[in-house]
């Protein structure tokens, strides 16, 4: 036997609380928890809408409890995490990505190999050739950058470009001693 609640014409479902309509069933199938009228640019789902800030919050409360939120503030959206755990990410039923609770961004790994803040396993591509590098700074001040000859000297954009505001060494064979050195006014050191 099948139990049933809700209307029989076209109309919306609606529960109040306080008098007030709290939660609407709309005949489209939308979903709106403080809203009577929930409505989406592409198919349907759930809206929620209030004066202040808004959250959806889903808990894993099977003893090892956990919450993951999704906040709207003003015009400012959050996800977020709410105990020290990862904030995963997949497609195709296969994690992608993971932002892990010290804030490291893990791509197409799962585990902290390195504990630098960005590891990508995989290669990175950068594109818009006319404008692209790679740039280091200390605080604001800017101190580096690798990147096309139209970036830094604004030349050519098939060649590269390594720029310091400081000496330019190379390290190989490990260690951390520079096997060549050049300085701010082009003398190159070898050894």
């Amino acid at each position: 036997a099948l139990g049933r609640f809700g209307t029989t014409t076209n109309h919306n479902l609606q529960l109040m609380a306080n008098s007030t309509g709290s939660v609407t069933i709309t005949t489209a199938g939308n979903v709106g928890i403080g809203t009577a009228s929930p409505s989406f640019n592409v198919g349907s789902g759930l809206e929620i809408s209030r004066a202040g800030v808004a959250t959806l919050r889903v808990t894993d409360s099977d003893g090892t409890t956990g919450s993951t939120e999704l906040l709207q503030a003003d015009t400012d959206g959050y996800l977020f995490t709410r105990q020290s755990g990862a904030l995963v990410f997949g497609t195709n039923d296969t994690e992608r990505m993971r932002i892990d609770s010290s804030g490291r961004v893990l791509i197409n790994q799962s585990a902290n190999l390195t504990g630098q803040i960005l590891q990508v396993n995989g290669f990175i591509d950068i594109l818009n050739v006319s404008s692209s590098a790679l740039r280091w700074y200390d605080g604001t001040t800017f101190i580096g950058g690798l990147g096309l000859d139209s970036w830094a000297t604004g030349g050519s954009a098939s060649n590269m470009t390594m720029f310091c505001e400081g000496e330019f060494g190379v390290v190989t064979g490990g260690g951390n001693t520079k096997k060549l050195v050049m300085d701010t006014s082009g003398n190159v050191g070898i050894g």
